[in-house]
């Protein structure tokens, strides 16, 4: 399960109370996804867009999603997913992404916790699935992009 309380980051003081990283709950949570993706300027949606959306085979909010909520309020949601792609030789490789939308406050004290958070999720993902194409791993540009370890 994802919830659990961040005991320690680079950013955020070991100190900082309030402070929860936590699954998708249900429904109520896209509302709160669409509503932080606005704030933070990632594309705008609703709820409803959403549900939509991770109703599609292979989309599961609660294996996919984190909210990230500070004495109580959202301040974050992320995203990890992979796809499947060709490379230039024709291969397949597999690629996962982490998709982050933090409001503005909060982005420099929670990037670092959110890179390892998601990364250690990805390569969670990566242990499940059955040996396969070559794993690489792609984040939005606050995070970076590298090969899998």
């Amino acid at each position: 399960m994802l919830n659990r309380k961040l005991h320690t980051t680079n950013r955020i003081s070991a100190q900082a109370t309030g402070v929860l990283f936590r699954g998708f709950r249900g429904q109520g949570d896209f509302a709160i996804m669409a509503y932080l993706m606005k704030l933070a300027g990632g594309p705008v949606c609703s709820a409803a867009d959403l549900a939509r959306s991770y109703a599609e085979p292979g989309h599961d909010p609660h294996r996919q999603v984190l909210i990230v909520e500070i004495n109580g309020l959202p301040a974050c949601t992320s995203r990890v997913y992979w796809v499947d792609q060709l490379d230039a030789q024709g291969s397949i490789r597999r690629v996962y992404h982490s998709l982050t939308f933090t409001l503005p406050e909060w982005r420099v004290a929670l990037q670092q916790a959110l890179q390892s958070f998601n990364q250690g999720r990805i390569r969670q993902l990566a242990s499940e699935h059955a040996a396969g194409p070559a794993a690489y791993f792609e984040a939005d540009q606050a995070v970076g992009a590298g090969e899998l370890q």
